[in-house]
């Protein structure tokens, strides 16, 4: 049995291991499936934002709540079975992205190259993993919605040092919602789009397109900016007893401005996931070498 050596030396980072055509062929697929279910999560967290705001018995919810509400009027589990499949596949794809940094930019510091390399893919993956999880779980139990239940956001709040790690997550949450804006604002949010194939469609389109990003990304924006919020108060104020996505959005629960508010997130939020479904067909699927996404608008 081959002894193991540690090696004198560590690559530095960011790494940019190679690999082969056909693992690459694989990864796409992964996330070519992956995007739509991405997709999926988003307009049913929308979907059912859009409800609640106009009926009284129905609550915002997050991704698998929203799933969940999605799957009891359409196909049943088999529908939640497909999206959680595709979950899966899209976690695959943002676990290939950071092992390989597919997500960093060589020309930028190598704080960014390891936050947009590594950190931002994994963390993505690693939730929509959970999701994926949720999803099994309630495929064999049901969905289990207790709002009186300390969730998890409530027990690391249980003391002083879980309290100020959460106000350091919500920090991070509100920094990520403000840096899509930012983005946006300097027009360098990032498409990941097939040029070739991307400036081949009608420029009508390609608006539509751009629209949708536009558009969609505001709304993930102000979802972070809601859920920021929610844990940094769930970190200092006992009496609340979950977080997530779905509990920010009952936030606005409290007059007829916030559900017409809630109305327009959820819009922007359907946005976002018809966009990510258009992503699974013109996403970028050169992986040889990572290199920044073009923000640039579309021309005539």
């Amino acid at each position: 049995m081959r002894r193991f050596v540690w090696p004198k030396k560590f690559p530095s980072l960011p790494y940019y291991p190679k690999h082969s055509d056909r693992f690459d062929a694989i990864a796409v697929i992964l996330g070519r499936i992956g995007f739509i279910g991405r997709g999926f999560v988003w307009i049913a967290i929308g979907a059912v934002a859009i409800a609640a705001a106009f009926t009284a018995h129905e609550t915002p919810q997050g991704a698998s709540g929203a799933l969940e509400v999605l799957a009891t009027h359409t196909g049943g589990d088999v529908v939640l079975i497909l999206i959680t499949v595709a979950l899966f596949a899209y976690t695959g794809w943002r676990y290939f992205e950071g092992i390989y940094a597919l997500g960093a930019n060589p020309k930028e510091s190598k704080f960014k190259q390891i936050l947009k390399g590594y950190v931002i893919p994994f963390c993505s993956g690693t939730a929509y993993l959970i999701y994926g999880a949720a999803n099994i779980n309630e495929i064999r139990v049901g969905i289990q919605n207790n709002p009186n239940k300390c969730g998890i956001t409530c027990t690391i709040a249980s003391n002083v040092a879980g309290s100020i790690f959460l106000t350091f997550v919500g920090i991070i949450l509100a920094g990520v919602a403000v840096g899509w804006v930012v983005g946006l604002l300097k027009r360098k949010f990032m498409l990941g789009l097939d040029e070739k194939r991307f400036q081949k469609l009608p420029t009508a389109v390609r608006w539509i397109i751009y629209t949708l990003v536009v558009l969609g990304t505001l709304g993930r924006a102000i979802l972070f900016g809601l859920l920021a919020a929610l844990v940094i108060r769930t970190a200092w104020d006992h009496r609340i007893k979950q977080g997530g996505f779905g509990e920010a959005l009952k936030q606005l629960q409290v007059s007829a401005a916030g559900d017409a508010f809630l109305v327009v997130i959820g819009v922007l939020l359907i946005l976002f996931g018809v966009y990510s479904c258009i992503l699974s067909i013109y996403k970028e699927s050169s992986l040889q070498n990572p290199s920044a996404s073009n923000g640039d608008t579309p021309k005539n």
